[in-house]
């Protein structure tokens, strides 16, 4: 999976989160890309102005005590970290419920257009809704409710997985545990994450 941000340590941590990186490079904290320093003399070396009741000192940079300093401190801030770059990642993605009893024509076949496009697309079928990543926003389907319309579903995905531009997952999926329960009230959102994981392969 595409690493989303850094953890920034002089020893090795084990149980990291997939979408975090974990390295010794310093360097790191100053770049782009959220990151969390590990160990209080690290923090006080690396970060101006340090007080020691800040564990976030400037926006997408953290700090924390070691496991050998804090253990509880550290499981806790670890945990805040993995929810912000979460957070961070689909703040700028659009999730809209497609009402199938409102859609006019024209938008149920520019719905099929899409669904048929050459752009890449994920979908993530969970408990009857299809969830469509696509070009920066998520569409919310609801497969029962096509039903109820009289839609032949499984003819529809069959229609849609022959087209190699789009990838369909279910509530099987292999995706990060971290993710999975962010997501456990916004399953919308896992499209966007199975993208990142097929992209880094």
């Amino acid at each position: 999976m595409q690493k989303l941000g850094y953890l920034i340590s002089s020893r090795k941590i084990r149980d990291v989160a997939d979408f975090i990186e974990v390295t010794d490079d310093i360097s790191k904290f100053r770049g782009d890309k959220p990151a969390i320093l590990i160990g209080l003399e690290n923090a006080r070396k690396e970060i101006s102005n340090f007080s020691i009741l800040s564990k976030n000192p400037s926006e997408g940079k953290f700090w924390t005590f070691d496991k050998t300093e804090q253990r509880r401190d550290y499981n806790i801030d670890i945990a805040k970290f993995y929810d912000y770059v979460i957070t961070a990642n689909i703040n700028n993605i659009r999730y809209y419920y497609v009402d199938i009893w409102s859609l006019s024509k024209k938008k149920v076949k520019n719905l099929f257009k899409i669904l048929s496009s050459n752009e890449n697309k994920y979908i993530y079928i969970y408990k009857g809704m299809l969830y469509l990543y696509y070009k920066n926003y998520i569409l919310g389907i609801s497969l029962i409710l096509l039903e109820y319309c009289h839609k032949d579903v499984k003819k529809l995905l069959r229609r849609v997985n022959k087209n190699k531009h789009t990838k369909i997952y279910y509530s099987d999926a292999d995706i990060s545990p971290y993710i999975r329960q962010y997501a456990k009230n916004k399953k919308y959102i896992i499209p966007y994450f199975l993208s990142l994981m097929d992209k880094a392969k």
